[in-house]
């Protein structure tokens, strides 16, 4: 009896830990127009809760990401988002490499102090 309690248990616990495996996806972001690392990026596993921040090479990670497929949505003020597909495996050895281009409707320079002048 206590044989089969314990192999019951065991089934359990490895089958919760197959359901359970995570990865991580990893990548970086750059500038479109000059191939600069952009840093302060966010990166967003929609449907997740998880997300990541670029540093200043550009480069992040999103860790404990279940396997599967998820939006991955990219943005920065000052540049326009990006969305995209991505299969998340178990191996995960295709890290994103991502350009955001300028957004032409932005009025200041990243970084600049914009100047108000009440009338």
């Amino acid at each position: 009896m206590i044989k089969k309690l314990f192999s019951i248990c065991l089934a359990l616990m490895v089958a919760q830990a197959i359901g359970a495996q995570t990865t991580s996806l990893n990548g970086t972001v750059k500038d479109a127009d000059n191939d600069t690392p952009l840093a302060d990026v966010s990166v967003v596993a929609s449907g997740t809760g998880l997300f990541a921040v670029t540093d200043a090479q550009g480069a992040f990670t999103l860790i404990n990401l279940p396997m599967g497929t998820y939006t991955i949505v990219v943005s920065r003020t000052g540049y326009l988002p990006q969305s995209d597909n991505t299969a998340v495996n178990a191996t995960n050895d295709n890290p994103l490499f991502i350009k955001l281009r300028r957004d032409p409707s932005a009025t200041n320079t990243i970084g600049e102090i914009p100047t108000i002048t009440l009338e």
